[in-house]
C-alpha cells in the first residue's frame, strides 16, 4: 500500500485595504477582499481573525491576519492591515427661534438656539457648530433665514435652515436738553421740539417728536419744565423733561423831564425824588424802580444841574436818561445860640477865658454864603467868674441880620496838684513829723491856692519804709486838686548797748565751754526795737583758759547796729585723773616720765604737769620701799595725785619687773586683737612686737580715730623729734594687699618731707617673692592739701587699666619710680617694676620699719615744739596681684 501524503504548506498571501463605514457605523469584508493570491497544489480554505469594524476603528490601521488551509491541514497566515474611513455626513435637524433686541438694540444667537437633534451614526460634535448668521439689529427686525452646520466626530459635516424671528420690545430712553430762551421786546418767546430734543441712541428710528409747552412770556421768567414726547417707529412713545430757562434782557425805555427848585428858607437845601423827573419810562415786563444820582441841593448847586434818572425793570435790566434840575435861592439869616461854660487858664492874676462866636453859634444860617458872625463879649477874667449875659448878631451877604442872646458861665479852673517824694527819719523817740510843704512840688491856680492838707502828717517805727500819702490844694473859689507822694520813713538811730563786762564760761569734762550771747546783755535798748542780740564767740576751749575779750553787736529791728566789747573769763574747775605705776621704780630712775600708768584731764594729757618729790629722799645700803607722792596739774593748775612705790637702794633694781615707758599723753600700749605680736603675714620676718596705733584719714580731727582691728595686723613705731619729744606714730598694716603710711605731726615749722626707712618685700602673683627692697623708700609730703607733692610713683585705674600720674624717673631693679602727682586727697597705686618683667606689678607687704625722720623746709633736721596739727596721708592699695 502507498500512502501519499501532503506535508507541504499553503502559499498566504495579503494586501492592505480601506473600507467606508455605512450610515449604521458599520462595515464587514471577506478573505477575498484581503487576498492577494494565495495558492496551494491540493487547493485551500481561508478564514480571518476578524471581518467586521465600526466606529471604534476609524483612525488607525486594524491588523486583520488570513489563515489559508489545504485539504490536507496545512496552514499558512498572512497580515493585512485594515483603513477604516467614516465618510458619511451627519443629519442636521433645525428649528426656528424667536430673539429680542436689547438696550443697545442688538442680539445674537448660538448653535445651541436652533439645534432640534442632529444625528450621526458615530456621534455629532457639537463643539464644532456653527449658525450664520448669529447677530441681529434694528434692519433685522422680523424673519431671518439661518443655516446651521454640524460636524460628526470624525469632521464629516451637514446642514439645515431655520427661520429667526427679530423682536425689538425695549423702550428707547429719550434724551432732553435744557436750554435758555430770551423774551423779546413784546415779552414773548417760543420754542419747537427739536429745541429740546438731544441725540437719540436709539437706532430703530424716530417717527415724531411733540412738546406740551412752546410759548412763554413775562410771568414765565426762570426755569420752566417742558416734557417732550418722543415716538419711535416700533411703536413706543418715551417723555423726557427739559428745564427751559426764560430770560428778559431787553432794558426798559427810560424818559426824563425837565424841574425848576427853590432852596428851603430855613436849612438852605432842598430835595427832590426820581418820580419828580420821570416822564414816564416803560418796559414790557414792568418797571421795578427808579433812581436819581442826586436828590439833594444847596446853595453850591444853584443853576443847573444835570440829574441821572435809573430805571431798572422787574428783571434787572437798567437804563437812563438825563434830566435837567435847576436850583435858586431868596432867604434871609437866622440866628441861633447856644450857652456855653468856660474855664480860666493861665497864672494867676494872668488868668483869662476866651471865647468866639463859633463857641456859642448853634447853626446860625443863610441860604447860601457863610454868614457874618459878631459877639458883644469873648474875653472873661477872675472877676467874671460866674453868669455873664451877651448876645450874637448874624448877617449875610446882602446886609440882612437876626441876633440871639445867651449865657457865659466862667469858671476858675482845678488847682494844679504837684508833688514829690521825700524821706525822712525818726527821731530818738521813734517820731517825725511831716508839713504839708514838704511834699509839695510848686502846685498852683489860675486864681489863687487858700490852703494846702496832708492826708497823714505824723509817723513811727511802725511805718518804716515806703508810705503812701495824698496832699489836696484848694483855690479862693472852693476848688480842690490832690497828687500823690511817697513818703519813705527811715530809722538811722543805732540801738543803745549796755553789757555786762565780765561773764564766767566754765569748761566741761570735754574741755569745752558755752556761752550764749543773752548772758552778756546788761540792758540794751532801741526804740524801734531789738531785733538780734550776738557774741563773736560763745565757744571756747582749754586753750582759751582766761579773759577773753568778745564783741557784742545789737542790731535793731531796722537792722542799724552797735557794738561793745565785754569779757569772757574761761575757767577749768576739773582735775585731772591719773593713776601711778604699781611696779617698785629704783630712786635713781624716777622721773616725771615713768610714774604715771595713765593720765587723762579734760584739757588732754600733754599739757599735764607731773612733779614727783624724791628731794627728801636719801639712798639707802639695803633695799627699802618707801611711798613718794606724785603731784599732776592740768593748765588750770587743778590738781591731782597718786603715789609710786620706790626702792631706795643705793644702785639697786628692784625685784619686780621693770615698768613699761609710756610718754606723757601716748595712747594705751596694751597690744590689742590684730597687732604685730601676732603671726606675721606669709613670708615676712617675725616683727618686734609693737603697740598698735590707728591712722587718722583725710577729713577726721585727731580725735577721731579707727579701731585697730580695722587695721588688720600691723607694725607700729612711735616718731620722735630731734629732742627724742614723742610728735606722733606710723603704722604700716602687714597685709598682701597692700600697705598704708600715716603720720600726724605737730611742728611750728614747715615740713617739706618725711622719709620712711622700711624693709620692703615684693611678691608676683602666684605668690612667690620677687626681690627684697633694704634701701630707703622716700614718701614726700607738703603740709597742704593745696599744692603739688612729690612722691612715689603713683597710678590710678583708668579706661586702659592702671597708668602712672605724670611722668616718672629713671629707676633701678631695686627702688621705686618717682613722679610728680597734682592731687593729694586722691586714692592712688604704687607702681613697682622688675628687670625680669615687662611691665610693673601690683603686690608687696610691709615687712619691717628702720626709722622714720622728718625735714623742715631749712636745711637740716629741726626742733619740733608744740603748736598746730598738720596731717600727712598717703594710701596705697593694691587691688590685687597682677601684672598691669
Amino acid at each position: 500500500t502507498v500512502t501519499v501524503e501532503d506535508n507541504i504548506n499553503p502559499t498566504a498571501i495579503c494586501q492592505d485595504i480601506t473600507i467606508q463605514l455605512d450610515g449604521t457605523g458599520n462595515s464587514i469584508i471577506t478573505a477575498n477582499d484581503i487576498d492577494n493570491g494565495s495558492s496551494d497544489e491540493c487547493g485551500f480554505s481561508s478564514s480571518l481573525s476578524t471581518n467586521t469594524f465600526d466606529c471604534d476603528d476609524v483612525g488607525t490601521p486594524v491588523a486583520v491576519i488570513m489563515t489559508v488551509t489545504d485539504p490536507s491541514g496545512n496552514t499558512a497566515t498572512c497580515t493585512s492591515m485594515v483603513t477604516v474611513e467614516d465618510n458619511v455626513a451627519p443629519v442636521a435637524r433645525c428649528q426656528d427661534f424667536t430673539v429680542t433686541l436689547d438696550d443697545t438694540r442688538t442680539a445674537s444667537i448660538t448653535p445651541n438656539d436652533i439645534e432640534n437633534g442632529s444625528t450621526d451614526a458615530c456621534g455629532v460634535d457639537f463643539t464644532l457648530s456653527t449658525v450664520n448668521p448669529d447677530t441681529f439689529g434694528c434692519a433685522e427686525v422680523g424673519p431671518n433665514t439661518v443655516t446651521l452646520e454640524v460636524f460628526d466626530e470624525n469632521s464629516n459635516s451637514g446642514t439645515c435652515t431655520a427661520v429667526v424671528t427679530v423682536e425689538d420690545n425695549t423702550s428707547p430712553d429719550a434724551q432732553c436738553n435744557d436750554i435758555t430762551v430770551q423774551l423779546n421786546a413784546a415779552g414773548v418767546a417760543t420754542i419747537v421740539p427739536a429745541d429740546v430734543h438731544a441725540p437719540d441712541a436709539d437706532q430703530c428710528g424716530i417717527d415724531f417728536l411733540s412738546i406740551d409747552t412752546n410759548r412763554f412770556d413775562c410771568d414765565d421768567i426762570g426755569d420752566n419744565d417742558v416734557v417732550l414726547t418722543v415716538t419711535y417707529l416700533n411703536g413706543f412713545s418715551v417723555m423726557c423733561t427739559s428745564v427751559v430757562t426764560v430770560e428778559d434782557n431787553i432794558a426798559p425805555d427810560a424818559q426824563c423831564q425837565d424841574i425848576d427848585i427853590l432852596l428851603d428858607g430855613t436849612t438852605g437845601v432842598v430835595s427832590i425824588v426820581a418820580s419828580d423827573v420821570d416822564a414816564g419810562s416803560t418796559d414790557a415786563c414792568g418797571i421795578d424802580s427808579i433812581s436819581i444820582n442826586q436828590d439833594t441841593f444847596d446853595c453850591t448847586l444853584l443853576g443847573a444841574n444835570e440829574v441821572t434818572l435809573t430805571v431798572t425793570d422787574v428783571n434787572g435790566n437798567i437804563n437812563t436818561c438825563i434830566a435837567t434840575v435847576r436850583v435858586s435861592d431868596d432867604v434871609p439869616p437866622i440866628a441861633l445860640c447856644q450857652d456855653i461854660t468856660v474855664e480860666l487858664h493861665g497864672s494867676s492874676p494872668n488868668s483869662v477865658a476866651i471865647i468866639t462866636a463859633s463857641d456859642v453859634d448853634a447853626g446860625s444860617t443863610i441860604p447860601c454864603g457863610e454868614p457874618g458872625l459878631l459877639l458883644s463879649k469873648d474875653i472873661f477874667t477872675c472877676s467874671d467868674v460866674g453868669e455873664n449875659d451877651i448876645y450874637l448878631i448874624v448877617s449875610n451877604n446882602y446886609g440882612d441880620t437876626d441876633i440871639c442872646f445867651l449865657t457865659v458861665t466862667v469858671l476858675d479852673d482845678n488847682p494844679v496838684a504837684v508833688c514829690k517824694d521825700i524821706t525822712v527819719e525818726l527821731d530818738a523817740g521813734g517820731n517825725v513829723v511831716v508839713d504839708a510843704g514838704a511834699v509839695d512840688n510848686g502846685s498852683s491856680d489860675n486864681c489863687a491856692i487858700s490852703s494846702y492838707t496832708l492826708s497823714t502828717t505824723t509817723f513811727s517805727c511802725a511805718n518804716i519804709g515806703p508810705n503812701s500819702v495824698t496832699l489836696t490844694v484848694d483855690n479862693i473859689n472852693d476848688v480842690e486838686a490832690t497828687c500823690g507822694a511817697v513818703i519813705n520813713v527811715e530809722d538811722n538811730i543805732a540801738p543803745v548797748v549796755n553789757v555786762i563786762r565780765f561773764v564766767d564760761v566754765e569748761l566741761d569734762s570735754s574741755g569745752v565751754g558755752q556761752v550764749s550771747a543773752s548772758a552778756f546783755d546788761g540792758g540794751s535798748s532801741d526804740a524801734c526795737g531789738i531785733s538780734n542780740f550776738a557774741v563773736s564767740r560763745t565757744q571756747f576751749s582749754c586753750q582759751d583758759l582766761g579773759n577773753q575779750q568778745v564783741t557784742i553787736t545789737v542790731t535793731d529791728n531796722n537792722q542799724n547796729s552797735a557794738s561793745l566789747s565785754s569779757n569772757a573769763v574761761v575757767r577749768d574747775s576739773i582735775s585731772p585723773v591719773v593713776s601711778c605705776v604699781t611696779n617698785v621704780i629704783p630712786l635713781a630712775d624716777v622721773s616725771s616720765d615713768n610714774v604715771l600708768q595713765s593720765s587723762s584731764d579734760n584739757c588732754g594729757a600733754l599739757n599735764l604737769n607731773v612733779e614727783v618729790d624724791t628731794g627728801s629722799i636719801q639712798c639707802t645700803s639695803t633695799s627699802q620701799i618707801t611711798t613718794v607722792p606724785v603731784r599732776v596739774t592740768d593748765a588750770a593748775n587743778n590738781l591731782a595725785s597718786c603715789s609710786v612705790s620706790v626702792d631706795t637702794l643705793c644702785g639697786g633694781v628692784p625685784s619686780s619687773a621693770t615698768p613699761s615707758r609710756t610718754p606723757v599723753g601716748s595712747a594705751s600700749e596694751s597690744p590689742v586683737a590684730g597687732s604685730a605680736s601676732e603671726s606675721p603675714a606669709a613670708g615676712s620676718a617675725s616683727p618686734t612686737p609693737a603697740p598698735s596705733s590707728t591712722a587718722i584719714l583725710p577729713g577726721q580731727s585727731p580725735s577721731s580715730t579707727t579701731s585697730p582691728e580695722a587695721v588688720g595686723s600691723s607694725l607700729t613705731r612711735n616718731i620722735f623729734d630731734s629732742q627724742q619729744n614723742f610728735v606722733g606714730r606710723v603704722t604700716l598694716p602687714q597685709t598682701l594687699l597692700g600697705f598704708s603710711v600715716s603720720a600726724v605731726v605737730s611742728s611750728s615749722n614747715a615740713v617739706s618731707s618725711i622719709s620712711a626707712v622700711v624693709d620692703l618685700r615684693l611678691f608676683d602673683r602666684n605668690g612667690d617673692e620677687v626681690f627684697e627692697v633694704n634701701q630707703s623708700v622716700s614718701v614726700c609730703f607738703v603740709p597742704n592739701r593745696d599744692a603739688d607733692i612729690s612722691s612715689v610713683c603713683l597710678g590710678a585705674l583708668g579706661d586702659e587699666g592702671y597708668i602712672c600720674q605724670d611722668s616718672c624717673l629713671e629707676a633701678s631693679d631695686s627702688s621705686l619710680y618717682c613722679g610728680n602727682v597734682s592731687q593729694f586727697n586722691t586714692a592712688y597705686t604704687l607702681l613697682f617694676n622688675h628687670p625680669s618683667q615687662t611691665s610693673p606689678f601690683l603686690c608687696g607687704f610691709v615687712d619691717d620699719i628702720d626709722s622714720i625722720s622728718f625735714d623742715s623746709s631749712s636745711s637740716g633736721a629741726s626742733s619740733i615744739s608744740s603748736g598746730f596739727s598738720i596731717l600727712f596721708l598717703l594710701v596705697v592699695t593694691f587691688i590685687s596681684c597682677f601684672y598691669i
